[in-house]
């Protein structure tokens, strides 16, 4: 009997909740839908007029035309009878009675959540750039406007204003990787940086190129900066450097003599260093090596034109053609004993010299400038063979030839 009665008893409160669970549920399905509650609804009809949602509140929900035409292309184009819509609750309850719906923030409220997530990320993100002003760059997000401050341009730098205009207009209509890097939703305030998203990219780019070159490899870049010593080169996302020595076989004192600003040009990695992150390059090796020439073009003996380009304190040497010098030994300047070059010649200088010798595989040439005189005399020749002034003074000639490299 008790078993029986304990039974009845667990029954009944089974029965009990169930109807109080369809009691709740019964009255929450009657409740009215509130203003800036976030509801889902599926689109049973579309006009000029509206737009209505079926929300499941036993009264359809109104979206108005000036709603949706505050939606961009992309989004309108979704809008069809059976999709499933997000919307917030404008106004529960209008004077006809209505349930006012807003597609239109329901996206912004989509929007701004997402804009949080990638700045938490610090994902870079491509936008369009729909406007401009003096301080910088209007860039769409969704449904929400963005702001790309002047200074955080990529190419930002000292301008005149009207080339400042002119440089900020021509971003319109461009897409532009951005990094978020505030979001502030009560001020309604989002702001990007281009400058930012572009360093991590060429960070990336770098290290990509740097798995992927290899010492010896010629590729084209753009040269994008010219210093002293030396040229900076976009090789395709990453810039390397071209040392002054390696930007032509003659000596080079000024880069912007050989390249410009902006230029393609083909270069050879020469080292690619992964710790420093460093890619060294030239451009003279992929040129015409003019010393393969020189056998074909000159012999010993041979009287040539010359400009001195360097003067030492056992000779001077001589530019034959760009990219070809030869050394003059001290004992090759004058017919007269002299202890510097300076006595006789100075930089600059230009005058006619016999070859004496010719070593290609070592690029070297022997030049005299007594023996092309036209006052030169066998009596001279026997003097200098006599002195071995024929003979190359080879540590000074080898020193020499380092300090030039």
């Amino acid at each position: 009997m008790q078993n029986q009665d304990s039974d009845k008893s667990v029954h009944e409160e089974e029965d009990f909740a169930t109807l109080f669970a369809a009691y709740l549920g019964d009255k929450q399905s009657h409740l009215r839908p509130q203003h800036g509650d976030l509801v889902q609804g599926v689109v049973v009809a579309i006009s000029d007029k509206e737009l209505v949602l079926d929300i499941g509140a036993k009264q359809d929900g109104i979206v108005p035309a000036s709603d949706l035409a505050k939606l961009d292309p992309t989004a309108r184009a979704r809008l069809a009878v059976g999709a499933t819509i997000p919307a917030i609750v404008v106004n529960p309850h209008n004077l006809a009675g209505e349930l006012i719906l807003s597609i239109y923030l329901s996206q912004q409220e989509q929007d701004w959540l997402q804009t949080q997530a990638i700045l938490e990320s610090g994902a870079i993100t491509e936008q369009e750039v729909v406007g401009y002003n003096r301080g910088g760059l209007t860039v769409s997000f969704g449904s929400i406007r963005g702001f790309v401050p002047a200074s955080h341009l990529a190419d930002y730098g000292r301008s005149s204003e009207a080339e400042r205009v002119d440089r900020l207009s021509s971003y319109v209509g461009q897409m532009l990787p951005v990094k978020i890097i505030e979001v502030d939703r009560k001020k309604r305030r989002l702001v990007f940086s281009h400058r930012l998203a572009e360093q991590e990219l060429r960070e990336q780019r770098r290290a990509s190129l740097l798995d992927e070159l290899q010492a010896g490899q010629i590729v084209e870049g753009r040269v994008t900066a010219i210093r002293p010593f030396g040229v900076f080169v976009d090789i395709g996302g990453a810039d390397g450097l071209i040392h002054l020595s390696e930007l032509d076989w003659q000596i080079v004192k000024n880069p912007h003599d050989v390249v410009t600003v902006g230029e393609t040009i083909r270069v050879m990695v020469l080292r690619l260093d992964d710790n420093r992150q460093r890619i060294a390059l030239s451009r003279r090796r992929t040129l015409p090596n003019p010393w393969e020439m020189v056998a074909q073009r000159y012999h010993p003996g041979q009287i040539v034109q010359v400009r001195i380009t360097k003067l030492m304190e056992f000779g001077a040497f001589a530019e034959i053609e760009p990219g070809i010098e030869g050394m003059i030994h001290l004992s090759e300047l004058s017919h007269r004993p002299i202890r510097h070059p300076n006595e006789v010649v100075e930089v600059g200088q230009e005058a006619s010299a016999q070859i004496l010798r010719i070593e290609s595989n070592r690029q070297r040439i022997a030049l005299s400038l007594r023996r092309a005189a036209t006052d030169w005399i066998a009596a001279d020749d026997s003097h200098a063979n006599q002195a071995g002034e024929y003979i190359f003074i080879e540590n000074e000639y080898n020193d020499s030839l380092v300090d030039e490299t």
